[in-house]
């Protein structure tokens, strides 16, 4: 026995094909577009978000290492920390610890101190990347890169200028231009006045 129907291949006839194609097409072309408009935008937003990482980080440690030096100077050609010759130097600074009670006493009664640690902080430019070499007392240097998307078209730019009164005698303000060429500039005032 054959049931109705069985056997009966029946498919769909050209318009229903070409309706559902018809449809199908429209519902495609706007999920494409969605789609390469997010992978664009997805890509541009995370080059935007290291480059913010990247400021933060260089505003953070070169505001941290400038509170404390009392000498802010270009580098030209090694700095005290790296030790060795840099190809792109940018900026060395450097403090001195003040002077540190040695828990003894002179023959006078009075207390000993000694000589308070010295710090310098180098920092050098090296393909995209900025690196800071800290040291303490000449001793081995601590690598950190503080950016990781810096041009590598366009050296890094240490200026030093006036802070605008009679009694600050001056800052240094570092430029910066990342790999989509925005430039941002960081200025160190100088401790002393």
């Amino acid at each position: 026995m054959r049931r109705p129907g069985w056997g009966q291949d029946r498919g769909v006839t050209l318009v229903e094909l070409m309706v559902s194609i018809t449809i199908l097409g429209i519902i495609v072309v706007p999920l494409t577009e969605a789609f390469i408009v997010g992978l664009r935008t997805t890509a541009e937003a995370s080059t935007s978000l290291a480059n913010s990482h990247d400021t933060q980080l260089v505003d953070y440690y070169l505001r941290r290492d400038s509170s404390g030096a009392t000498a802010q100077v270009g580098l030209t050609t090694a700095g005290a920390c790296s030790g060795a010759a840099v190809a792109s130097p940018v900026l060395e600074l450097s403090w001195q610890q003040a002077p540190v009670y040695t828990s003894t006493t002179l023959t006078s009664g009075l207390p000993q101190f000694g000589t308070g640690a010295s710090y310098v902080a180098d920092y050098v430019a090296s393909g995209p990347k900025l690196y800071r070499y800290y040291c303490v007392g000449g001793g081995a240097a601590q690598v950190t890169t503080v950016a990781y998307n810096l041009s590598t078209t366009t050296a890094p730019v240490v200026t030093s200028t006036s802070c605008g009164s009679a009694s600050s005698p001056g800052c240094v303000s570092v430029t910066l231009t990342d790999n989509t060429g925005r430039q941002y500039t960081t200025v160190l005032f100088d401790r002393s006045y």
